[in-house]
């Protein structure tokens, strides 16, 4: 007997739960089409995804920047979507965060010169207080 394959999309639309998120994912898709159809086309790569839940609408920015040029057009969208035929009470914009924050990349150690460690070693001899000829005496160490 041999076993028929099953497509993922077949598992996924087999499942009422699955298929319930797929419906929704497919309509927060087509609003968020529709929403880009309305924006300038400089802030349409900047809105990454619209959410309707009951009569408000959030909209997701990819910076700070870009969302504050969006919530100046709050007013006139929901205007406009409503004459499409989308109830909408409210707007609101938001940043979308990244999962996590970029690491920081380690700088490279500096190096003295050896003109500038040979100075600093000069400058300690010349030094009474003990403490800070010490702390100059290792900093001339830190050459390249």
């Amino acid at each position: 007997m041999k076993k028929q394959t099953r497509s993922v999309g077949d598992y996924l639309r087999s499942d009422p739960l699955l298929r319930q998120l797929l419906s929704q994912q497919e309509q927060q898709r087509q609003l968020c089409d529709q929403v880009h159809e309305l924006l300038p086309e400089q802030l349409r790569p900047h809105c990454l995804a619209t959410v309707l839940v009951r009569d408000r609408l959030r909209i997701y920015a990819d910076s700070p920047a870009w969302a504050s040029r969006l919530r100046y057009l709050t007013r006139d969208l929901g205007a406009a979507l409503r004459g499409a035929g989308i109830k909408v009470g409210g707007i609101h914009v938001r940043v979308l965060v990244a999962g996590r924050t970029p690491r920081r990349r380690p700088h490279a150690p500096r190096n003295l010169s050896p003109e500038s460690a040979r100075l600093i070693r000069q400058l300690s001899d010349e030094i009474s207080d003990p403490m800070l000829s010490a702390a100059l005496r290792r900093l001339s160490r830190h050459t390249g």
